[in-house]
Formats: structure tokens, sequence, C-alpha cells
């Protein structure tokens, strides 16, 4: 679990970076302050299931996780979109890249919210 314990710190790391630079743009939008919320709301479950706490209810895992899937298949198009029509190593490796981060960045939501039943068993 060591390993999750450090993909949470480097995201808590990523939010607080994203949280500390709002303040400092000359044109903050709705739309920069709807994602440091939902980067917030992300963090719970990576949190949760690399230190085994039950944050919140397996209903709310499960919806963070959903979004999260949701949203993660907007960039994924993008990189087939772009391997599709510019088929190339670098084009390859920038999208094997991008599903290997997106596979780290959802794993601990998916196992969180479908496959710590004792964890939400004991909790709850």
């Amino acid at each position: 679990m060591r390993k999750w314990k450090f993909v949470s710190g480097f995201m808590a790391f990523l939010f607080l970076l994203e949280l500390i630079r709002i303040p400092f743009k000359t044109d903050p939008e709705i739309s920069d302050f709807l994602s440091v919320i939902f980067s917030g709301f992300s963090l719970f479950p990576i949190f949760g299931y690399a230190y085994r706490l039950a944050i919140g209810n397996k209903p709310i895992a499960i919806t963070t996780f959903g979004l999260n899937a949701a949203l993660a298949l907007i960039p994924l198009l993008f990189g087939c979109w772009a391997v599709i029509n510019d088929p190339g190593i670098a084009s390859f490796i920038v999208l094997s890249i991008l599903i290997l981060l997106m596979g780290i960045y959802l794993y601990p939501q998916f196992m969180y919210a479908f496959k710590s039943d004792e964890l939400w068993d004991e909790n709850a």
C-alpha cells in the first residue's frame, strides 16, 4: 500500500498547487473553481484506499469513480483520434503514457468503490 500512499500524497500536492494557483490568476473562471472542487472530491477515494479509511459512503465513492472514469474518456478519445490521424511512434508513446496515468488515477478509486466491501462493512 506504500505506492498508493505515494500516489495519494502526489495527488494531494497537485491539488494544493491547483488551489494555490487560483488567487494568482488574472481572470479566474468558474471552470477553475469547479476543477479544484472536483479534484478535491476525487482525493477522498484515493486517500481512503491508500490508508484503508472509509470516507463518506459507498454510493459517493461509486459516483466519484463514475464521474472520473467518464471524464477520463475525453482525453483518451482525443489520444486515439490523434493516433488514428497521425500514426507514429511518438503519438503511440504519448497515448500509452496517457493510458498508464489514467490507470494509476482510476485504479484506487475503482478498488475503493467496488472492491473494499470489508472497509464499508466495518465502518457502516
